[in-house]
């Protein structure tokens, strides 16, 4: 798919724009410290919905921006909030909410692609599917995703999926339709 080049004083009046709007000191501290400015430039650089020969206006790619923003501070996954819920979420001795989806070992990093990009492996043998809450296990997919997210180098902006299915059981899917 093709993109446009941003300039880096784009990217600046973009943060500027969005730190100004948001007055709240967490989601401040996520535009001003943690928010990647190679991401910023690569959503505001795709091409418009209407018009694919031009990039996104400034206010579309400020909203997407902000949804993001949103929602990260909606499933208190802001870059502040990534190291304590890791600790105390999968932390049984306080009360950890994650602690059955960690201890499963279903989702694990491991490994990059030629390009640099990290590796999430799903192991679907490994789900346990008897005991799932599906509303608790995708937040800790979130969980997952955003911490390598916020670690990831900046010229990085793609992860790998890889799905193993070798064991799976098509009544999981059965009992399970939301999964898919």
């Amino acid at each position: 798919m093709r993109t446009f080049p941003v300039a880096d004083k784009d990217v600046e009046k973009m943060l500027r724009t969005l730190a100004q709007e948001n007055p709240d000191p967490l989601v401040q501290d996520e535009i001003n410290a943690h928010l990647s400015r190679s991401w910023v430039a690569a959503v505001m650089g795709q091409p418009s919905r209407k018009d694919k020969s031009q990039p996104r206006s400034f206010d579309y790619s400020k909203k997407k921006i902000n949804d993001v923003l949103e929602w990260r501070k909606k499933n208190e996954l802001l870059a502040s909030d990534i190291q304590d819920r890791i600790e105390t979420d999968g932390d049984p001795k306080q009360g950890g909410k994650y602690v059955y989806e960690l201890e499963t070992g279903a989702f694990y990093w491991h490994g990059t692609d030629a390009d640099g990009c990290p590796n999430l492996w799903c192991r679907e043998e490994l789900m346990g599917w008897e005991n799932i809450n599906i509303e608790r296990r995708m937040k800790h997919v979130g969980l997952v995703l955003q911490s390598v997210i916020n670690e990831m180098p900046p010229h990085i902006h793609n992860i790998n999926f890889i799905l193993l299915l070798d064991e799976f059981k098509t009544i999981h899917a059965v009992r399970h339709p939301r999964l898919g």
